[in-house]
């Protein structure tokens, strides 16, 4: 029952002082629609189409016990948020691989699988691939 408006709030007000990323937690039946994930999509746009967006799969524990979120399903709004931003990250999505590459030119630039994530295609900040200046932490 919480409201949206502090959260936008923060988003706007950290976005360009200190890095951010939003990590959203995908629940079937509360928040898995097309619309929302474009309306979610298109306010962190707004701010900054690069700020990382992680859209991670639900899974019950403890008191909830809604149905565990389909992997495909973050899949699919991870696309819908591509439409708007450029880095969108499926999270709990099991060993699938989500490879993040540049918007620009579509070189891998960060290989994952599970856990395991290898920086390949960024140096010095930028793609290797174009050129483009990249904004990921701890490369």
């Amino acid at each position: 029952h919480g409201s949206r408006e502090p959260v936008q709030r923060f988003i706007r007000n950290a976005a360009g002082r200190i890095h951010i990323e939003i990590t959203t937690l995908i629940i079937p039946g509360k928040n898995d629609d097309d619309t929302e994930m474009r309306e979610i999509a298109r306010f962190v746009s707004d701010v900054d189409r690069t700020i990382p967006l992680h859209l991670s799969c639900y899974y019950p524990t403890y008191k909830y016990d809604v149905p565990a979120t389909d992997p495909q399903r973050v899949l699919e709004l991870v696309e819908i948020a591509r439409e708007y931003l450029d880095f969108v990250y499926p999270g709990n999505v099991g060993n699938l691989r989500t490879p993040t590459e540049c918007p620009s030119c579509s070189n891998l630039l960060v290989d994952r699988s599970g856990y395991r994530t290898i920086v390949r295609g960024i140096t010095g900040g930028r793609c290797g691939g174009c050129g483009r200046e990249i904004s990921i932490p701890g490369t």
